[in-house]
């Protein structure tokens, strides 16, 4: 299967209102050649009883690695669509782990810097990866070379759900599968850049937002946007 032909999708429950839902986000690629992993991130912050996930990661016809360092303490989940990926999958999901492995809570943006400088140029025209990391801080990474990685923010009145995907019809998925339950935010696509979602510290920014904003989405979703942006790096940047 082509580059272009493969998928990958990341799914992210960022707030839910009041701590419940009305009702449980469901999983909307269930396709049996859909390679899928559901997970709990951040416990605390999610609706353990009606939604037993905060986060999925999937994807069709691309490579698929995963590592765990039990001395460290970190699990990554990683994607790839794109030449030689499993090879270069590999060697990214290894400078990953070491880079993450002295950083401190609260230096996320030098992960974005070495991720940008050590990561990203070994990828070959056109690649996407996407990386899910269990760890004290848990993350995503995404790094495009090439591939456009649509990124959204569907809404509801119990929720909000951020979505990464090189799938431009997500929309259409979604609605298939949700009919109008939700509104639409859609952010610009990220191409030839990398960025990093701090999970943990994301969903505390997204509730402080809430309240300090009083519940105003389009001032929320603003909000957000611009703080993904902030932490993303194109590679023309260095």
């Amino acid at each position: 299967m082509a580059a272009t032909d493969s998928e990958i999708h990341g799914g992210l429950l960022i707030n839910v209102m009041d701590g419940t839902l009305m009702e449980p986000i469901t999983f909307p690629f269930n396709e049996p050649d859909v390679n899928t992993k559901r997970g709990n991130q951040t416990r605390e912050y999610s609706p353990t009883i009606l939604n037993p996930f905060d986060f999925w990661h999937s994807s069709r016809g691309a490579a698929q690695n995963e590592m765990f360092v039990a001395e460290r303490g970190i699990r990554v989940d990683g994607r790839m669509v794109g030449q030689n990926a499993e090879e270069v999958l590999r060697q990214a999901m290894h400078r990953t782990i070491s880079m993450n492995a002295g950083l401190r809570r609260e230096d996320r943006r030098e992960m974005l810097e070495m991720t940008t400088s050590v990561v990203l140029p070994a990828l070959s025209t056109p690649a996407l990866i996407s990386m899910e990391m269990h760890s004290s801080q848990p993350k995503f990474l995404i790094l495009s070379r090439d591939i456009p990685i649509y990124v959204n923010v569907f809404c509801d009145e119990a929720c909000m759900l951020l979505m990464w995907s090189n799938e431009k019809q997500i929309e259409g998925r979604m609605r298939d599968h949700y009919g109008n339950r939700f509104v639409v935010y859609r952010m610009p696509p990220l191409i030839n850049s990398a960025c990093v979602i701090h999970t943990f510290f994301l969903k505390k920014r997204v509730n402080r937002w809430k309240y300090e904003m009083r519940g105003d989405n389009l001032r929320v979703l603003n909000a957000l946007e611009s703080f993904i942006f902030r932490r993303s790096k194109h590679d023309s940047e260095e």
